[in-house]
């Protein structure tokens, strides 16, 4: 089991890492304003990439920092870059927090006994 979230977390960092670099292309719009919120968002995923990387070690204050990045990386991304779309953001978010929440719960006792 602990395989799978460490390939989770791998596929998560990868996800996030091209996503990232995807993102340079919109680095080309005229608006200085989109591509400040750009830049603010290819931020956000490198430091999610961190905080995903330190879950993997079982660390609680990566856990809280990568939700709080999630929740900035939402907001970001249905209000300023795809705006519009929130209602579709906030179900896939929801989604993904169930499924790695559940994951994440699975694996509580290493957390706990990290901290004890």
């Amino acid at each position: 089991m602990q395989a799978i979230f460490r390939l989770t977390n791998i596929v998560l960092v990868l996800s996030l890492l091209i996503s990232s670099v995807s993102h340079i292309i919109l680095l080309a719009s005229d608006s200085s304003q989109y591509r400040t919120f750009v830049l603010v968002q290819i931020t956000v995923q490198l430091l999610a990439c961190a905080a995903v990387w330190g879950i993997q070690k079982f660390k609680l204050s990566a856990f809280i920092v990568f939700f709080l990045l999630s929740l900035v990386f939402l907001a970001i991304n249905s209000f300023y870059i795809n705006y519009g779309d929130f209602a579709v953001h906030f179900v896939v978010f929801v989604i993904f927090w169930l499924c790695y929440g559940s994951l994440i719960y699975k694996f509580k006792t290493s957390f706990v006994a990290k901290y004890a």
